[in-house]
């Protein structure tokens, strides 16, 4: 379960879904992932909220877990009273796949966490022997974000991290970032 280390913490950014008749839906999505009974089972909880109204039009369940017979990682995803399992293979980089297929209809999801830090995610759907379509986005940003108002240790701690090291890897401040921290010292010292 370590391996999915990356993924531990309280991430938030937009996404967008294609619904209907082609459709796009935006949103504003959080993740909140953690470890449960001593590292045995990773949770995540997903909320997407309409960007206009802030209402909560998705919610979602996973739990993750590492069947060590199978030498697989599985995922057991609830929503709208419904629930899927599935396997979730991990990437050559910090991120994973996983999908599901109904009938002739496939979907494939891309999770990974990008150089920035952020938790990006890509949904694509097969029908027959067509192309993949996307019909899913999604950047999630935290604690890149967050390092910006903290200092490192909060930080940690908010971002549900046991070592501030952990932490280290996610913060990836720009150069306008770096320049308005040196701006702010300045001013408290002048």
């Amino acid at each position: 379960m370590k391996k999915l280390d990356f993924l531990v913490g309280k991430w938030s950014g937009e996404a967008r879904v294609q619904y209907g008749s082609g459709n796009w839906l935006e949103l504003i999505q959080s993740e909140d992932a953690q470890y449960k009974l001593d590292g045995l089972v990773l949770l995540i909880e997903g909320t997407g909220r309409n960007k206009p109204e802030g209402k909560a039009v998705f919610h979602a369940l996973a739990t993750v877990s590492y069947d060590e017979e199978a030498g697989a990682y599985r995922m057991r995803a609830y929503n709208d009273g419904r629930y899927l399992e599935t396997e979730l293979k991990l990437t050559e980089e910090k991120g994973f796949t996983w999908g599901f297929a109904f009938g002739q209809i496939k979907t494939r999801y891309v999770m990974r966490i990008n150089e920035k830090g952020e938790w990006t995610e890509v949904g694509e759907v097969i029908l027959d022997e067509q192309p993949p379509r996307k019909f899913y986005t999604f950047r999630r940003t935290c604690i890149t974000r967050w390092a910006k108002y903290m200092d490192p240790f909060t930080l940690h701690v908010l971002a549900g991290h046991t070592d501030v090291n952990t932490t280290k890897r996610y913060v990836h401040p720009s150069e306008a970032d770096i320049r308005e921290a040196m701006e702010r010292v300045r001013s408290a010292v002048a």
